[in-house]
């Protein structure tokens, strides 16, 4: 669509798609946008659905707050990964439509060991921040996340926990090399037909 758009003349509509269209491709970088929960928490917990929707959520929205705080603070080796990535992406060769698959596959396989990261090493403590979510409630999971955030920072980036992130930096980097690669392949396959 942004092809046509800017072929056409429209280069608002242009721009608009190509961006909405670079959201959607990083989302698909992104190990909880591509997978929901570990098939293990799913048949432990099939029968406790309100246990199973609070620790999905508070694991995920954790993730999301994490990531956000460290580009927040404008964190280095995000940056870098990303524009390393990117790099590579702009001058790599290949379709990206061939390797989209392989692309979500990797965050698929990075999902559980974050999952089970956060899960263990912050255990009880970044789940009570979550703990007024409500499946019944008549707000939406998403809003009720967002206002267990700050908690959920809290807990994260609290002193004693520093040396637990360790691990996430170093796996988060690794996604966004992936996602500056693969939006790195779409901009120089874009203006390579522009």
């Amino acid at each position: 669509f942004a092809q046509r758009a800017f072929e056409s003349g429209n280069d608002y509509w242009g721009w608009r798609y190509l961006s909405r269209g670079s959201h959607y491709l990083a989302d698909l970088g992104n190990p909880f946008h591509v997978k929901a929960l570990p098939g293990w928490l799913l048949m432990k917990k099939v029968f406790s659905s309100r246990e199973l929707f609070n620790i999905v959520s508070a694991v995920h929205q954790s993730y999301e707050v994490y990531v956000e705080r460290r580009f927040r603070e404008a964190f280095g080796p995000f940056k870098q990964a990303l524009l390393q990535g990117a790099r590579e992406g702009q001058c790599g060769r290949g379709d990206i439509q061939a390797q989209l698959t392989t692309y979500i596959q990797r965050a698929e396989k990075r999902h559980n060991p974050i999952f089970y990261y956060l899960f263990d090493r912050f255990g009880r403590e970044l789940l009570s921040a979550f703990d007024q979510m409500d499946a019944n409630s008549q707000l939406d999971a998403s809003i009720q996340t967002n206002r267990c955030s700050a908690d959920a920072a809290r807990v994260i980036f609290k002193e004693t926990n520093l040396s637990k992130l360790d691990f996430l930096d170093r796996i988060t980097g690794e996604i966004l090399f992936d996602v500056g690669r693969m939006l790195g392949l779409l901009f120089a396959g874009f203006s390579s037909k522009s």
